[in-house]
């Protein structure tokens, strides 16, 4: 195999995982009420499988990305990728809702390093000429895997049980692994720069202490304590960060740069007021409505496919128009889906439900591709890697926040009983976080108005 063949191949390899790991991600929410039943896991445990891996991702994305950056990207790749398939295999054999929390967060872990490193290895290994097509046929698969999750999981659940989904979805990883490792030499160096080792610790433990301590705050008064101790860490952190030589964020760079701090606040107000609800109708229609996970994944997936047709047309458009304005439109959209939602209830139709899922998919089309363009072009190009990373960043932070709302509802309103023999605080625990989604989607629209109105007078 030639050079050019070699490294064509190897873009091919980095989208399978760029696909696989999206559809883990968006087809576990339509294994968890088969997977509740049958190892009798209580609403707070099934909350924890999802808000676990997010957390470990989130916490441990930004400090894999400055190691990588100080050692060898392509290792990072290959041992992430050989310990996602590993976990995504191991918890299909799992036989209790703990060790699937335990494996989701492990899981979390190795999930960071490969998502620190796959674009930028795809921007090392490919010619610049080739760079847009390549990146184009990474983000693709992204969508693809996001939109395929929900439906292909209900499929694969409703056929043969929740277990085989990660079955299916660690032999795919692994498989990709072996690809990899074929393709792609690596070579393990010391760190080259020096790693904020402390702001990364102070990251993971304000990250373990919200989770925590809104998972337990029925059961004990350590978790309210956990959760006031999380809260007080944050701003130790941004103490730590102004400290040290080499910080995980600038944000010295990010207080002198209204367009990007603003972008990024946006893009984490979204992602915190509209992550919760695919999570939320997946119970809600396989466990209220009593649909198969087959016919939930129909629904669900209207959302993804729905944004994966439109985004590139919004993209496109934002070339044309102040980014801005198709920003606020999805924004909009979105907040009204989520007032819709706050109105569901046990009677609701499913094409009511639909029109909520619509409204949102097309929110999160307009909002994602101009938002990021607005990002990416407020830096220089060697700032190019900073703001990627940070909007990943945030992306995570937000789904993370989003799941918080939704635990500590559940920990407060259900504890540790089932969902299926408590319907009733389920739906209340929808409508509280479906409120509380709103306010934040209000406050991106606010935001976003604002800064709309600061461009305009800066023009005028």
């Amino acid at each position: 195999m030639n050079s050019h063949s070699k490294i064509s191949s190897l873009v091919y390899v980095i989208a399978l995982t760029q696909f696989a790991m999206p559809f883990m991600f968006s087809g576990v929410g339509i294994t968890l009420p088969l997977m509740g039943v049958e190892l009798h896991a209580s609403a707070v445990a099934l909350g924890l499988i999802e808000t676990g891996y997010l957390g470990a991702v989130t916490a441990f994305l930004l400090p894999v990305g400055r190691l990588a950056d100080a050692t060898d990207k392509k290792t990072l790749f290959k041992v992430g990728l050989l310990g996602y398939g590993l976990l995504t295999l191991s918890i299909g054999f799992a036989s209790s809702p703990a060790l699937i929390i335990t494996l989701r967060i492990i899981q979390g872990v190795f999930g960071a390093m490969v998502m620190a490193t796959g674009m930028a290895l795809i921007t090392e290994v490919v010619a610049k000429e080739n760079l847009g097509k390549a990146m184009g046929l990474s983000i693709g698969a992204i969508y693809a895997g996001l939109a395929a999750g929900p439906f292909i999981g209900g499929i694969i659940t409703s056929s043969f049980g929740w277990r085989w989904v990660y079955f299916m979805t660690g032999v795919v990883l692994l498989l990709s692994f072996l690809l990899t490792h074929t393709l792609m030499n690596s070579q393990w160096k010391r760190p080259q720069m020096k790693v904020d080792w402390l702001g990364s610790a102070a990251v993971i433990a304000i990250i373990i202490c919200l989770i925590a301590g809104s998972a337990i705050l029925d059961e004990t008064h350590w978790g309210g304590v956990l959760l006031v101790v999380g809260l007080i860490s944050i701003p130790v952190f941004f103490w730590i960060e102004k400290r040290v030589d080499q910080p995980l964020l600038r944000f010295d760079r990010l207080r002198s740069n209204a367009v990007l701090s603003n972008a990024l606040l946006s893009q984490l107000l979204m992602y915190s007021g509209s992550f919760g609800m695919t999570f939320l109708y997946s119970l809600y229609l396989q466990e209220v409505k009593a649909l198969s996970p087959q016919e939930a994944g129909q629904i669900l997936v209207i959302g993804p496919v729905l944004m994966a047709i439109t985004a590139p047309l919004f993209g496109r458009l934002a070339d044309r128009v102040q980014p801005t304005k198709i920003t606020l439109a999805g924004i909009i959209s979105t907040a009204i889906s989520l007032m819709m939602a706050t109105q569901v209830g046990a009677d609701t139709s499913l094409v009511y439900i639909c029109t909520t899922i619509i409204l949102q998919g097309l929110g999160f089309a307009m909002f994602s591709s101009p938002n990021m363009t607005m990002i990416m072009s407020s830096v220089a190009a060697e700032h190019y890697s900073m703001a990627s990373a940070l909007a990943s960043k945030t992306r995570y932070l937000g789904m993370v926040i989003s799941m918080v709302i939704i635990t500590l509802l559940m920990s407060s309103l259900i504890g540790v009983g089932t969902i299926r023999a408590s319907l009733d605080r389920y739906l209340s625990v929808m409508q509280y976080s479906f409120v509380a989604f709103s306010v934040l989607s209000l406050v991106g629209v606010t935001l976003m108005i604002k800064l709309i109105a600061q461009h305009a007078t800066k023009h005028s």
